[in-house]
């Protein structure tokens, strides 16, 4: 007859699985109670603006306008590529001589332009300059007294 014989060493508890499974169990409770049982510790929080506008320091204008230029990707479609020609410009600038010419000399008279017409007039006294704008009809009136 045969005996079969059966180490005890499997069915007990210390066997070296069952070891790392309670090792691993209690590390773990022990992790999990010591991260529950720490103080926390906090600042107050607090607001402090970086924008000038709502209460900011002043300073931070330039960077931020610099900022906002730098990201900004918008074009201008009415906007010409190298911006206004020689001729536009001195047209401009003549058209601006003419009209402080015809203020500044407070005698009667018009100019015309392609946007307006400006006509001066003297009542007695008042200098009235009439500004009409061709493209939509609109008309303006500036009284001035004591000249």
């Amino acid at each position: 007859m045969k005996t079969l014989v059966v180490s005890k060493q499997c069915f007990q508890p210390e066997h070296s699985n069952f070891r790392l499974k309670k090792a691993l169990i209690i590390s773990l409770s022990l992790i999990s109670c010591s991260l529950v049982a720490s103080p926390v510790f906090a600042s107050k929080l607090t607001y402090k603006p970086i924008n000038p506008t709502f209460g900011g320091n002043p300073l931070n204008t330039s960077h931020l306008f610099a900022r906002a230029e730098a990201i900004n990707d918008y074009e201008d479609p009415d906007k010409t590529k190298n911006g206004t020609s020689s001729v536009s410009s001195l047209l401009s600038s003549l058209q601006s001589r003419l009209l402080s010419e015809l203020i500044s000399s407070g005698e009667p008279g018009s100019l015309e332009t392609d946007d307006y017409t400006l006509t001066i007039t003297d009542n007695d006294g008042f200098l009235t300059i009439t500004v009409i704008d061709k493209s939509t009809g609109e008309s303006t009136t500036i009284e001035v007294t004591g000249l």
